[in-house]
C-alpha cells in the first residue's frame, strides 16, 4: 500500500459505486467507475479491494446508527424533513436552471463535454507521458478516451512530487503559464467553474477532469500556496484564495466569515495605502480602507476622510465587476453599504453585456 494512502471513505465510496451498477446509461456508469477507481487508488487499493471493503463494512439495518436519523431530527426540530426537502428542491432547481443555460449556449450535452481548446492543448502536450489509455462511453453516449496512467500517476488524487518533472514542464508550456499569483487565480477559477458546470449533469454532482488537466490545476493551486508575491495585488489574491477555497467546499453558498482573517486583510490594506501615500498617511482614515479593488479605497478619498454616496456606488460597481462570485453580503461588508444596495446594483449591471452574472447569488 502507498505510504501516503488515506483511509477509504466507505460510505462515500458506496454512494459513488452505486452509480456503477445502477447508472441510468453507459456514460453515467463509466464515469462513476472512473471516480470509484480514483477513490480506491487514493486509498492505496484496487477497485475490487475497495468493493470488498465496502461489502465487509455493510451492517444489518438494525445496527445502523444513522437509521431513523431524519425521524429523530423531525421529532427534535419539527419541520426538519420539510426544510431538507425544500433545500434539495431548491438545489435541483438551480442545477436545472444552469443546465438549461448551458444547453442553450452549446446546443447539446456532447458539445459541452467535448474538450475545450485549452483541454486539447493540455492533452496534446501530455501525450508523450501517457503510459496507458482507456476508452469509455460518456454521459451523452459518446465514446471517449482518457489517460489512465500519466506521468507516473494513475488517479486524480496525486501529489506533485510523484509526477514526472518533464511532464510538469510540458503541461506548463502547453500554453502560457500565468506568471503572477493574480493570473493563476483567474485561470484556477475558470477551471473550477467548468468543473462545477459539468458536475450539474450527474446525479452525484461530481466531475473529474482528465489527468493532464488535473495536473495543470494542481500546478495553479501550488502557485496560490507557495509562489512569493510580486505585488500587493498578488498578496490580495492569496488572501482571497483562502476564503474562496473555504466557500468551494460547500454544496450551497456560504459566506466565509473569519474575524481574524478580516482584521489581518484590513491591516494589509492600511499598510498598502500608507506605502502608496507615505506623506499623507498621517491623516489617512483607515476605517474606510477595505479592498484595493475599490476605487475610493486605493488612495485617500475625500479630504475629510468621508466617502460620498457616489464614491460608495463606484466601490460597489468595481467589486461586482472584479469579483462577481462574491455574495451581496460580503460585498456590502467590504464597501460599507447595505446588502440591498449591492443587490440593486447587481441587478442593474446584469443588464449590461460586460457584467458576468453566472454563478452569482444574493
Amino acid at each position: 500500500m502507498n505510504a501516503r494512502a488515506i483511509t477509504l471513505d466507505v460510505e462515500k465510496f458506496r454512494k459513488v459505486y452505486a452509480h456503477v451498477t445502477n447508472g441510468v446509461n453507459d456514460g453515467e456508469r463509466d464515469n462513476a467507475k472512473r471516480m470509484a477507481e480514483a477513490m480506491a487508488a487514493k486509498a492505496g487499493m484496487s477497485l475490487n479491494e475497495a468493493v470488498s471493503k465496502m461489502d465487509a463494512a455493510a451492517k444489518p439495518k438494525s445496527t445502523n446508527i444513522f437509521e431513523g436519523f431524519d425521524d429523530w431530527m423531525e421529532e427534535k426540530e419539527p419541520g426538519y424533513k420539510a426544510k431538507r426537502a425544500r433545500e434539495q428542491n431548491e438545489r435541483e432547481r438551480r442545477y436545472q436552471a444552469r443546465r438549461d443555460e448551458i444547453l442553450k449556449q452549446f446546443g447539446s450535452v456532447k458539445a459541452f463535454f467535448d474538450p475545450t481548446p485549452l483541454e486539447l492543448l493540455l492533452k496534446q502536450a501530455g501525450k508523450p507521458f501517457v503510459a496507458k489509455r482507456k476508452r469509455y462511453t460518456d454521459i451523452c453516449g459518446t465514446r471517449r478516451e482518457y489517460a489512465d496512467v500519466f506521468a507516473g500517476v494513475d488517479s486524480n488524487f496525486f501529489q506533485l512530487p510523484d509526477v514526472d518533472p518533464a511532464a510538469i514542464d510540458a503541461i506548463k508550456g502547453a500554453y502560457p503559464f500565468p506568471p503572477t499569483i493574480c493570473e493563476a487565480f483567474e485561470e484556477l477559477k475558470a477551471w473550477d467553474k467548468l468543473n462545477d458546470d459539468r458536475a450539474h449533469f450527474f446525479d452525484h454532482h461530481e466531475y473529474y477532469f482528465d489527468l493532464e488537466v488535473e495536473l495543470r490545476i494542481e500546478l495553479l493551486r501550488d502557485v496560490m500556496k507557495t509562489q512569493p508575491v510580486a505585488s500587493w495585488d498578488d498578496l490580495d489574491a492569496r488572501f482571497h484564495y483562502k476564503s474562496y477555497e473555504w466557500e468551494k467546499q460547500w454544496i450551497d453558498e456560504r459566506s466565509f466569515e473569519d474575524p481574524e482573517w478580516s482584521r489581518l486583510f484590513a491591516d494589509i490594506q492600511i499598510l498598502r495605502a500608507m506605502a502608496a501615500n507615505p506623506i499623507k498617511s498621517g491623516w489617512l482614515n483607515t476605517a474606510d480602507i477595505t479592498d484595493p479593488a475599490i476605487p475610493s479605497h486605493r488612495g485617500l478619498g475625500a479630504q475629510n476622510g468621508r466617502r460620498t454616496n457616489a464614491a460608495k456606488a463606484a466601490d460597489v460597481q468595481a467589486l461586482l465587476r472584479s469579483n462577481p462570485e462574491l455574495s451581496d453580503r460580503e460585498i456590502s461588508r467590504r464597501a460599507g453599504v447595505s446588502p440591498q444596495t449591492v443587490s440593486n446594483w447587481r441587478a442593474r449591471l446584469s443588464q449590461t453585456e460586460l457584467f458576468p452574472t453566472e454563478g452569482t447569488a444574493a
